[in-house]
């Protein structure tokens, strides 16, 4: 236990705009536990969240481990994260993103993922201190 305790990521953080499907929300919560996440800020200003998403017992044994954070505004998940010191980096494929494998994550970050078919609001964009695209090389 103190092993992976002393391997957390209080300095890395996930927020999630607008991800509708449960099973996308519980896969993001078991990877957040398995790097090291502390933390999950989720922003619903379109439609409410899937409440079987976070239910207990979706991902129960990260659930436990993962502290989810609720706005209703993505700008006001933002403001809260600047507070807190993070450089705030959204997902996004367009010409000024910055590669994955060429970002600098070594300061306190947190990364935006966006809705399954829509990705990212513009809003989410414009309010990013930067965008990140991360290469699909996958079928899927």
């Amino acid at each position: 236990m103190a092993r992976v305790l002393a391997h957390r990521q209080p300095d890395l953080t996930i927020v999630l705009e607008n991800v509708l499907d449960p099973h996308n929300v519980s896969a993001v919560l078991r990877t957040c536990d398995a790097v090291g996440v502390l933390r999950v800020h989720t922003v619903y200003s379109i439609e409410p969240p899937p409440a079987e998403a976070f239910a207990r017992t979706t991902s129960a044994s990260a659930a436990k481990w993962i502290e989810v954070e609720r706005y209703e505004s993505i700008a006001g998940c933002y403001q809260h994260l600047r507070r807190q010191g993070l450089t705030i980096v959204a997902t996004s494929i367009e010409p000024q993103s910055v590669d994955l494998y060429r970002s600098d994550f070594s300061g306190p970050v947190a990364i935006v993922f966006g809705n399954e078919l829509r990705g990212i609001s513009a809003e989410a964009a414009e309010l990013a201190d930067a965008l990140l695209a991360i290469p699909m090389i996958g079928m899927v």
